[in-house]
């Protein structure tokens, strides 16, 4: 995404459900699946390919499975696609 008058382009991961294949959009590259163990949904975390990141993955991944609790405990579904947290934001 380009942020006009700033000269800043920002990359966006996200996270989408997979549903009936494993098919993948040609400006973004699977890193991992991640599956929800109280209902069994999955995720592919998706990075555009100037950063590819496998240790930032591996957070996203985390972070994604901690939403997946709220999610359950606040009984809301989880949406089919999820903006995730960049390198240069809170992960813990």
């Amino acid at each position: 995404m380009f942020i006009a008058g700033t000269g800043v382009v920002r990359t966006t991961c996200t996270a989408k459900r997979v549903r009936h294949s494993t098919e993948q959009k040609l400006d973004v590259v699977l890193m991992m699946i991640v599956t929800c163990v109280d209902c069994g949904n999955q995720f592919a975390i998706g990075h555009p390919p100037e950063i590819q990141d496998a240790e930032l993955a591996r957070r996203q991944a985390t972070w994604l499975k901690d939403q997946f609790v709220w999610d359950h405990i606040q009984e809301q579904k989880h949406r089919a696609s999820i903006r995730l947290p960049a390198s240069n934001e809170s992960i813990k």
